[in-house]
C-alpha cells in the first residue's frame, strides 16, 4: 500500500485585499478550511419510532489563518481593512508542490492581534468562507 500525502512546508496563501492576487507575507498555516457541515432535515413520521434524515444546505464553515503580521506590511494593512469595511475576498491557497491550489471567498471575521512579550507580532484571523472549496490542478 502507497503512502499518500500533500507535503505543506512551502505552501503559500494569496488574496486580492490589495486589488490583485498577492501572496500574503508571514503566512504560517491555515487550519480548517472546508470544514462545513450539511443541514440535518428530519424527514421521519409521527408512526416511525426512530428519527430519519436527509442533508440539506451545505455551509463551507470557517478557516483560521496565522500569520506573522507587521504594521508596514502594504498586503496585512489590506487585510486589517478588508476586516474593517466586512469585505469578501477571493483567497487561494497554493500547494508546496506546486501542481494544485485551492480557491474559495469569504470575509475576515476577526483580526485579532496578538503581543507576546519578547516575540513577534501575530494575527490568528478568522475568514468565514462563502460557497464552495476548489482544489484544481494549476
Amino acid at each position: 500500500m502507497t503512502c499518500v500525502h500533500d507535503k505543506t512546508l512551502g505552501g503559500t496563501l494569496h488574496c486580492d485585499a490589495t486589488g490583485t492576487m498577492t501572496a500574503i507575507n508571514g503566512f504560517v498555516a491555515i487550519t480548517g478550511l472546508g470544514g462545513g457541515s450539511a443541514k440535518k432535515i428530519a424527514v421521519h413520521c409521527s408512526e416511525s419510532d426512530t428519527e430519519t434524515f436527509i442533508q440539506g444546505r451545505k455551509q463551507a464553515g470557517s478557516a483560521q489563518v496565522s500569520l506573522n503580521f507587521s504594521s508596514t506590511d502594504t498586503g496585512h494593512t489590506a487585510l486589517q481593512a478588508a476586516y474593517d469595511a466586512g469585505t469578501d475576498l477571493n483567497w487561494e491557497y497554493h500547494f508546496a508542490n506546486g501542481t494544485k491550489k485551492a480557491t474559495f471567498s469569504g470575509y475576515i471575521d476577526g483580526f485579532p492581534l496578538d503581543l507576546p512579550d519578547d516575540d513577534i507580532a501575530k494575527v490568528n484571523m478568522t475568514i468565514v468562507v462563502n460557497g464552495a472549496v476548489t482544489i484544481a490542478t494549476v
